[in-house]
């Protein structure tokens, strides 16, 4: 039978100092705390556990009955889909179904008035505006590292279809005077303010258009929109794919399809009803749960 010894190397300073020898009562023993008074020894009592304070949000349950949330299902249930969600569209239908032509109008009205107030007249049309915005989705796939050079002559990076939609001077004149809102009467107290009127737009056409997209589940989360300027709301989640920018809380199906948003103003920004009760999460959750329409429910 092998076996090893274990040498421990001790300082003679440690050998020479006085130990102390305190008994403890017996783990098994059941009565180990009275033996222990009876040999007269303090015995230390552990402190009673606080009383974890009630939750917030069993505090709403109980007032639940107040509000009428017949839309809200178990979550367990399985996933229903609209009737009206199998009509075929094309992918230029759906997206001028939601980006409708109340609000290009809406952009071209505020981009004229901008360039008005800055002296300048640029009488830009819908037409227009709707070739701005088509490059600029284009620029999503393309990557361009200078905007200009889609309207150089060279071959390889000249492209035609930017070229003969619009001038390189006229794109660039619409994108220093594009603007969202009417910079005279903005709203108090809001730091999205400027593009407000342009998410209340998008969210309504959003909302309009659910039925015909819509699913019976949907997931509460955030999406970031990447910026790395200077701005109040811009915020900074280490780890992520996308670590700056804007942060939007979204109401959408497992889809893709965005069924409402609300931009996160940071802490120092007004906060959401019932948030000072329930905090930021329920708050938000509630809020996106509130605009769903209540028709096509019930929703998980």
């Amino acid at each position: 039978m092998k076996m090893k010894l274990i040498f421990f190397y001790i300082s003679s300073r440690m050998l020479r100092s006085q130990v102390e020898i305190q008994k403890r009562p017996s783990i098994s023993g059941d009565n180990c705390l009275d033996n222990l008074e009876e040999e007269g020894e303090e015995v230390e009592v552990p402190a009673p556990k606080k009383k974890k304070k009630e939750n917030t949000i069993k505090k709403w349950y109980s007032n639940v009955s107040k509000t009428s949330f017949i839309t809200c299902g178990k979550g367990d249930c399985d996933e229903e889909i609209f009737l009206n969600s199998q009509k075929e569209m094309s992918t230029v239908e759906c997206f001028e179904l939601l980006y409708s032509d109340d609000i290009v109008k809406f952009i071209t009205d505020m981009t004229n008035l901008y360039a008005l107030q800055r002296n300048h007249t640029l009488n830009v049309t819908s037409d227009e505006i709707r070739v701005y915005i088509a490059i600029l989705l284009l620029t999503g796939y393309l990557t361009p590292k200078y905007m200009r050079m889609f309207w150089e002559v060279k071959s390889d990076t000249h492209n035609e279809v930017w070229a003969s939609s619009i001038r390189q001077n006229r794109f660039f004149e619409i994108q220093q005077y594009l603007h969202l809102s009417d910079s005279t009467s903005l709203p108090p107290n809001d730091k999205f303010a400027k593009v407000r009127q342009y998410f209340t737009k998008l969210n309504v056409n959003f909302i309009a258009n659910f039925e015909k997209a819509g699913f019976s589940h949907i997931s509460i989360n955030e999406t970031i929109v990447p910026y790395f300027g200077r701005h109040g709301t811009k915020q900074h989640i280490h780890g992520k794919p996308i670590r700056f920018g804007y942060k939007l809380w979204s109401a959408a199906t497992r889809h893709g399809y965005l069924v409402n948003c609300e931009p996160y103003q940071g802490a120092s920004g007004p906060g959401l009803k019932m948030q000072s009760e329930l905090g930021l999460g329920a708050a938000v959750i509630l809020e996106l749960y509130s605009r769903l329409p209540i028709e096509l429910g019930p929703y998980n």
